[in-house]
């Protein structure tokens, strides 16, 4: 239920993860498939790892993406982030419906579990998805410590054009680029220099941590005391592909592409 390629020999420290762009869901969550287009699109990072996998190819990097569909299972929150509404027997509602580890709601409020649930439904998704994709992504941020002295995390996303009423921005036009390191927690300010450097390069605009920080994934390996450093990168949808059909728009994935080739760049020479 994930992808992933693992160089024998590293070249850089910088390991990539595009964890919301799968579109396939197990059989404990069959419903999905009979959602309206739109609405099993919306939420989904759609065709995002087009941008990072050239650039993993290029630089022979560590490369991971979930096949598997974020409203199955998020793999951008903890793994205990989940309430009685999605599995039978857990704890009170917390967390807004979006920030919960299996989805019982679309941003847009549309009702996505027929029923929650059962735990052994739980744990086999965590088991098949979550559990082996965060695993990867220590591993080989690992690996990479020990070849560097230090390991960067690219979390690949991307995020309507617009933020709408069930956002934080509403009606905002977002920037073309948003990275987030946690607003400096997660990486050091050189690997959020160079995303700026890449995306001022061409003519891409920018906007660190506005409207995303960066989530859970970044949250959780995003540790520069240890060496360890991340940020996710959302692009804007509006760049590369049609918001309304979901045809993906060439000339702009290839300026995504292009940026992301010039961040590797940049971070393949970084010393910290």
């Amino acid at each position: 239920m994930i992808d992933s390629r693992s160089p024998t020999r590293l070249r850089s420290p910088v390991v990539i993860s595009v964890p919301h762009a799968g579109l396939e869901y197990p059989a404990s969550r069959a419903n999905l498939g009979r959602l309206p287009r739109e609405s099993f699109l919306r939420d989904v990072d759609y065709e995002i790892h087009l941008m990072w996998e050239n650039a993993a190819k290029s630089f022979e990097l560590p490369f991971v993406r979930s096949r598997v569909h974020r409203y199955a299972i998020d793999l951008n929150r903890a793994e205990d982030q989940y309430s009685r509404l999605s599995v039978e027997g857990a704890g009170e509602p917390g967390a807004e419906p979006q920030k919960t580890l299996f989805w019982y709601e679309s941003t847009r409020g549309e009702k996505l579990l027929e029923r929650p649930l059962k735990p052994e439904e739980a744990r086999a998704l965590l088991d098949a998805v979550w559990r082996p994709y965060r695993a990867w992504i220590e591993r080989e941020l690992a690996r990479a410590k020990r070849q560097f002295g230090f390991a960067i995390l690219i979390d690949g996303h991307s995020m309507p054009s617009l933020g709408t009423g069930f956002h934080a921005d509403p009606g905002r036009r977002r920037a073309d680029i948003v990275p987030g390191d946690c607003h400096g927690r997660a990486c050091a300010r050189a690997i959020l220099e160079a995303s700026r450097e890449a995306a001022e390069a061409l003519g891409l605009s920018y906007r660190p941590n506005d409207p995303y920080s960066g989530g859970g994934i970044t949250q959780a390996f995003g540790r520069p005391a240890e060496g360890l450093h991340a940020l996710q990168i959302e692009a804007n949808r509006g760049v590369y592909m049609n918001e309304a059909t979901w045809e993906l728009d060439r000339g702009g994935l290839a300026k995504l592409q292009a940026f992301a080739d010039a961040l590797v760049s940049r971070l393949v020479g970084l010393r910290l």
